[in-house]
């Protein structure tokens, strides 16, 4: 709990170690015009470890809130991730995902805009490679007008690796005057690589502005010749297109948490086409 008025200059850091049932519970409290950033980090774990984790984050009236979820579990791991947020009058919340690692990994993830004025975006990307299975689920609530939410989610692919993407946008009654927009964008890197992508549209009342937009395709051979014929090599020029489609999400995060996050996907990069 962040009392009212106090502004944190270093990150709160949680580290969370996955074992045989790890069953996380993470309460935050943003008081009124407070300031602070919260990292989550999941690792460890192994063969068989299972993991339930569930976060509530609660920004009041003014507060500003980033909340970064990074998970970058060992292989075998199976895990559902919880995390949501409730927005008050003149609340600001940024979320930032980071999905790396484990077998099987289900994110849910979300912004109830309880309050006027109200803004939450979410910014996240995910690499999955081998046989990796990646479940995410966003919602964006609006319940008061004026409110205003943004979300733009990257997923990278190689091997055999699969993604499920599902993103809610919802203008409830008496939220007029609101704004959402979602963006959705897989990128395949292998011909086994699969994505899906369902953007959600539930529109309740006039005057918003809302829009989506969802795209799956795999690496382009044009950009990669083009990239080849100025003296890369094949697997730098991967990289570089790679480091191309996720730089946009990743330059709009916290610093403290686009460093970890940009570490990671080189590390993620040199281990997939090394």
């Amino acid at each position: 709990r962040v009392p009212a008025g106090v502004t944190l200059a270093e990150p709160i850091r949680l580290r969370l170690v996955a074992s045989t049932l790890t069953l996380p519970r993470v309460l935050i409290i943003g008081a009124e015009r407070s300031s602070f950033e919260v990292l989550e980090g999941h690792v460890g774990g192994g063969q068989g470890a299972r993991v339930l984790s569930v976060s509530e984050i609660f920004v009041a009236e003014n507060a500003n809130v980033r909340y970064g979820l990074v998970q970058r579990w060992e292989a075998g791991v199976v895990g559902h991730v919880t995390a949501r947020a409730k927005v008050a009058a003149g609340g600001r919340f940024q979320m930032s995902l980071a999905s790396f690692g484990g077998a099987t990994y289900k994110a849910d993830v979300g912004a109830l805009l309880a309050g006027e004025g109200a803004e939450a975006e979410t910014y996240g990307v995910a690499m999955g490679g081998d046989l990796q299975h990646f479940d995410h689920h966003t919602e964006h609530l609006h319940l008061a007008p004026k409110t205003h939410s943004n979300l733009d989610f990257k997923v990278a692919l190689t091997h055999a690796a699969r993604s499920a993407y599902t993103g809610m946008i919802r203008i409830a009654p008496g939220a007029g005057g609101s704004e959402a927009y979602q963006e959705n964008r897989n990128l395949l890197l292998s011909a086994d690589a699969r994505a899906e992508s369902i953007p959600e549209l539930e529109i309740l009342t006039d005057d918003v502005r809302c829009s989506h937009g969802a795209t799956v395709a795999p690496l382009d051979p044009e950009q990669l010749f083009y990239l080849e014929s100025r003296g890369l090599a094949r697997l730098q020029a991967m990289r570089v297109i790679v480091y191309g489609f996720l730089g946009q999400t990743l330059a709009r995060l916290p610093q403290s948490t686009r460093e970890r996050i940009e570490a990671m996907v080189a590390e993620r990069l040199h281990t997939e086409h090394s």
